[in-house]
């Protein structure tokens, strides 16, 4: 089985819609969605920041015994040739508002069975979403400054940034499982603010071709 693990519920929304076949239960308290034509998939929402996905994960990792746990949300990008409804695979996540000096790194530990994310992710289906690989940013506040959003890609050379990312990758550093940050680029690093209305958008727009993506991904390693 994998989890997936989303920071808000408007998200896993978008990605498993509400239909007759989708499912939901409870594991260690939490919420978990799944399908019945998806039966190796669970989903769940940890909340929002760091502390919320390392205590989520590692609840619903203890309770299920997961094969990977994949981060699956939406985020802010930092590189300017990066546009909305791109991918963004995280192979290093770096926790630049932690205050340390060097900044805290994560590696991405390797999802099982697959030869890693650029082979996982090739074309699956007619979608134009570009997948990219690269460093994604962590921090628990939102950057919506175009001007900053600058000086943190030349600072970094990171693709995006989100607020999640650190406290996933340090679970599964303790836990010592395999699993990916996976985001869908929702404002351009030139863009301010969406609006809620302009982001429940696109996440429902984009996040349908990533679970196409994900299923690919999957499907060897389940």
């Amino acid at each position: 089985m994998i989890l997936l693990i989303f920071p808000f519920q408007a998200e896993l929304d978008a990605f498993l819609p509400a239909s007759p076949d989708r499912r939901e239960t409870r594991l260690g308290g939490i919420r978990v969605f799944g399908s019945v034509s998806e039966p190796d998939l669970r989903l769940a929402v940890c909340g929002q920041g760091k502390v919320e996905a390392a205590l989520a994960c590692q609840i619903l990792a203890d309770a299920s015994q997961p094969a990977a746990v994949l981060l699956i949300g939406s985020a802010t990008a930092l590189d300017p040739a990066l546009r909305i409804g791109d991918i963004v695979v995280a192979d290093v996540c770096i926790e630049y508002d932690f205050g340390a000096d060097p900044v805290p790194r994560f590696k991405a530990r390797a999802f099982p069975d697959t030869a890693g994310p650029a082979a996982a992710f090739r074309d699956t289906s007619s979608d134009s979403a570009k997948v990219v690989i690269g460093p994604m940013l962590s921090g628990d506040r939102n950057v919506f400054d175009p001007e900053q959003k600058r000086s943190l890609h030349e600072r970094y050379a990171a693709k995006a940034l989100a607020w999640e990312g650190a406290g996933f990758h340090r679970f599964l550093r303790r836990s010592g499982m395999a699993g990916w940050e996976i985001r869908v680029i929702t404002e351009t690093a030139d863009s301010g603010p969406p609006t809620l209305a302009e982001l429940q958008e696109r996440m429902r727009r984009d996040f349908p071709g990533l679970r196409k993506k994900i299923q690919s991904l999957v499907s060897p390693a389940v």
